[in-house]
């Protein structure tokens, strides 16, 4: 079992962006993602992301996660087919 160095969730409206470490290298160097999933309250609701980021290091990925945060509370985010989040 892999231990990881970074698990961040904060649940913002009706989603939760979730920032982990990859268990294995992802796409040349990149070992930690950002996604942001369906939630209800504090619960995901679904595992279906509607947007995500790959980082290849830890200080990208807690600068990535707070950044989407930041851009999730202030409604500049689209999913992957064009909607407003």
């Amino acid at each position: 079992m892999t231990t990881r160095d970074l698990d961040r969730k904060t649940f913002i409206r009706e989603y939760c962006v979730s920032t982990v470490q990859l268990a294995i290298e992802h796409h040349g160097g990149m070992w930690y993602e950002t996604y942001i999933f369906p939630a209800d309250g504090k619960q995901i609701t679904g595992w279906l992301e509607v947007w995500g980021e790959r980082y290849p290091d830890r200080g990208s990925a807690i600068s990535g996660h707070e950044d989407t945060c930041r851009k999730l509370a202030a409604g500049e985010l689209e999913t992957w087919d064009g909607e407003k989040l």
